[in-house]
């Protein structure tokens, strides 16, 4: 659930994470490197896997910077999707983001 202003730090860290990975790269106007690259859609599932492992670490570190990535788990999920399990940690404390991601 989206809300205007988390209720703490944590709440809006895990929306920052949230918000990287829902958004297509380059559809930012202002902000063309925001989010994810979609690239690895018709990789085949191992190649895609390591890519978007990869495009998520890489994009987090970029924007969300209060967090320190401890886990990163990419495993294919029901109709061709994708399940991301991100576990992450900040001077706040620790997080978890489960996400799907699909074209």
């Amino acid at each position: 659930m989206w809300k205007i202003i988390p209720e703490n730090e944590l709440m809006e860290i895990e929306q920052n994470i949230r918000m990287i990975l829902r958004t297509p790269k380059g559809s930012v106007p202002l902000h063309r490197d925001f989010g994810i690259s979609y690239n690895f859609l018709d990789l085949p599932l191992n190649k895609a896997i390591v890519v978007l492992r990869n495009e998520i670490v890489k994009s987090i570190k970029r924007w969300e910077r209060r967090v320190e990535i401890e886990e990163v788990k990419v495993e294919p999920a029901e109709e061709g999707a994708l399940r991301v399990k991100i576990i992450w940690r900040s001077k706040y404390g620790r997080g978890e983001v489960v996400e799907r991601v699909s074209s």
